[in-house]
């Protein structure tokens, strides 16, 4: 009997409370980041019903958001690598890509596939 107590005990872990989840996500502005860097506490909130509640200060990320040129290449700035860049901002990365405007906006940026001629 004790075996098959073992098996359906509690192994470990992190039990969330109401508070402490809340504190972390007053951090965040936007759900999905929330989400994305706290999926654990996000997950456990919404299990006990308090994600709501928790996340009533947050806004969604606007779907759909059409990039300009200037603001994809404003944004290419921050980052020194193109992976750096399609992991930071995928939506503005993409835009470049689609748009074709990527080689452009990430000139600054080393190109490791470019042969330096001799």
């Amino acid at each position: 009997m004790d075996k098959l107590r073992e098996c359906f005990d509690w192994k470990g872990g992190h039990s969330w409370t109401k508070e402490e989840i809340h504190n972390i996500s007053k951090r965040y502005t936007i759900r999905s980041k929330f989400i994305r860097e706290n999926r654990n506490a996000a997950e456990y909130a919404n299990r006990k019903g308090w994600y709501d509640e928790i996340t009533s200060h947050m806004g969604f990320q606007p779907k759909g958001k059409k990039w300009t040129k200037e603001e994809v290449h404003a944004e290419a700035l921050k980052y020194t690598r193109r992976t750096k860049f399609a992991r930071g901002n995928s939506r503005a990365y993409q835009s470049a890509r689609n748009n074709g405007w990527l080689d452009e906006v990430c000139s600054h940026m080393p190109n490791p596939n470019k042969k330096v001629p001799q």
